[in-house]
């Protein structure tokens, strides 16, 4: 998989998470510490420190009150997708 797109899905779990945090109307602190980690842990997903592995994504994933599907949902008006679809097509034709 290419690095354009692994960057693209870095910066959609980040930006999903902070739309799903504010929607909910909960600071990362208080998130991270919820989900018993340290206090900057969600601060550190947003600005791309460090990516929750898959069984931290799907505690987040409940904690925020979706389903891991809904978190990923391609289905919807999703520019990150739509942008994501675009690097794979040009991917796919080059190799």
């Amino acid at each position: 998989m290419s690095s354009n797109v692994q960057d693209v899905d870095r910066l959609y779990i980040q930006m999903k998470i902070e739309q799903l945090r504010e929607r909910k109307d909960v600071s990362e602190r208080q998130m991270s510490l919820d989900l018993g980690k340290g206090k900057n842990y969600i601060q550190q997903i947003r600005t791309g420190y460090s990516l929750p592995p898959i069984t931290e994504l799907f505690a987040i994933c409940r904690y925020l009150g979706v389903t891991a599907r809904d978190f990923f949902d391609t289905e919807t008006d999703n520019p990150m997708f739509e942008h994501r679809k675009v690097v794979l097509s040009t991917t796919d034709n080059s190799e």
